[in-house]
């Protein structure tokens, strides 16, 4: 009997599923399960505020608090994760991220006032910062850019999964045995594909050979191209700052704004806020399928996301027309076109922002990317509540669609990059 338990546990006895993990598909599809458990975490809290809220006294202003700390250590940790992914490779850094973050969503709850709570948001938020970081990391190892975009695509859309799951699955498990133990079962869930990935991934990833030039860093690269990329990578770091924001307003606050506005319960929160979600799904898969088919009439991926890049960021700018109304389907419609803009222009931005930088400081500089955007949801989430206290929600819907019009009007009229043309920034 022993012997038959020692077979079982042994590796030799799964080969064949832990090549196909290890391979290139199964990575990835690894990480887009990752990727859905990421943003149901993160998004735990917002799903079950009109349960939450009233508990422990949560107010506009300290839910903004609350977003600011996730932030601020998401902010951080998004940065020194693709750092240490770079040096150590993306395989411890996403055991130790994943592992952080389902602990945190554990002791969510077990918060008892304003305090803890964002103390437990900001422990979250530095295990889930350096996740998009890891999978930049991973994916530029193993794909070519003009290959990338639909598992990058995958891997964004699966957040979405993550977040239409989270609505009704935290209200469901919420109505059964109460909020606290819906975040500390959702929390063991990741203990558990912590596990699974240990035993599945193994050893540390290691990279393999792709179908790009790789410059050789003891070639020196001209100083205008190098000079022209690092400008080309601050605009498109400004770029993920403003629009980032505005995203994650939508992410965040839009439960807050249907039980505020629209006066949704929890279990109407739960049966229609996977609709927007749902739309972004769509939206990363769309946006992938269209940059695939524009690859193959221009050899420039800027050229081929220029006019995807411009349908993305007017669709994104529905959400202001929020502003203008009271009607419930009317404002799940526009939030839901929306969020078919957001996540298709965040699947360009990112390819983008992967295309534009040396491929052996993706992590870092991905995650410089990724900071940026983090840092300005930081700061702007207290000033969202403080704003909504006093004037309502109208002012950030408006606020939201201008700044895509402006990241807009940024990206499109840049001008194109060569893709990693230097050997370093």
């Amino acid at each position: 009997m022993e012997e038959s338990r020692t077979d079982i546990w042994d590796k030799r006895a799964w080969p064949a599923f832990q090549r196909v993990a290890r391979s290139d598909s199964g990575l990835y599809w690894i990480l887009v399960v990752i990727s859905a458990y990421n943003y149901l975490d993160r998004t735990s809290l917002s799903a079950l505020i009109a349960t939450v809220g009233p508990d422990l006294h949560i107010t506009n202003l300290v839910f903004g608090f609350a977003g600011n700390a996730f932030f601020a250590s998401y902010t951080v940790f998004y940065l020194f994760g693709g750092r240490l992914a770079d040096k150590l490779g993306p395989l411890p850094v996403l055991y130790l991220s994943l592992g952080i973050w389902s602990t945190a969503e554990i002791l969510q709850g077990f918060v008892s006032g304003s305090v803890s709570l964002c103390a437990v948001r900001a422990l979250l938020g530095a295990g889930e910062g350096p996740f998009y970081a890891i999978a930049a990391k991973a994916l530029s190892q193993r794909f070519s850019s003009a290959k990338r975009a639909n598992p990058l695509a995958l891997i964004l859309s699966a957040g979405q999964v993550g977040a239409i799951l989270s609505a009704p699955t935290m209200s469901a498990i919420a109505a059964h045995v109460g909020w606290r133990a819906s975040f500390v079962l959702v929390g063991l869930c990741g203990l558990v594909l912590l596990g699974f990935c240990q035993f599945a991934l193994g050893s540390p990833l290691r990279s393999k050979p792709i179908d790009i030039e790789i410059p050789n860093p003891g070639v020196s690269a001209d100083p205008t191209k190098i000079g022209r990329i690092g400008k080309v990578f601050i605009s498109l770091l400004l770029v993920r700052a403003a629009t980032d924001a505005a995203y994650y307003f939508y992410v965040f606050w839009m439960p807050k704004y249907f039980h505020d506005v629209q006066h949704f319960n929890q279990s109407q929160i739960g049966h229609y806020l996977w609709v927007p979600y749902t739309a972004g799904f769509a939206g990363a898969i769309a946006s992938a399928k269209a940059l695939s088919l524009m690859m193959r009439k221009h050899a420039d991926a800027h050229e081929g996301r220029r006019p995807l890049f411009l349908v993305a960021g007017l669709l994104a700018m529905a959400g202001g027309l929020t502003a203008f109304t009271l009607n419930s389907p009317l404002a799940l419609l526009a939030l839901s076109v929306a969020c078919f803009g957001h996540l298709a222009w965040l699947t360009l931005l990112y390819g983008a922002i992967i295309d534009a930088v040396p491929m052996e400081r993706v992590g870092f500089l991905f995650g410089l990317s990724g900071a940026s955007g983090t840092l300005a949801s930081a700061l702007s989430q207290p000033a969202i509540g403080a704003i909504i206290d006093r004037f309502g929600y109208p002012p950030i819907f408006v606020a939201c669609s201008v700044t895509m019009l402006l990241a807009v009007i940024a990206v499109v009229m840049a001008r194109p990059v060569a893709i990693r043309d230097a050997a370093s920034l």
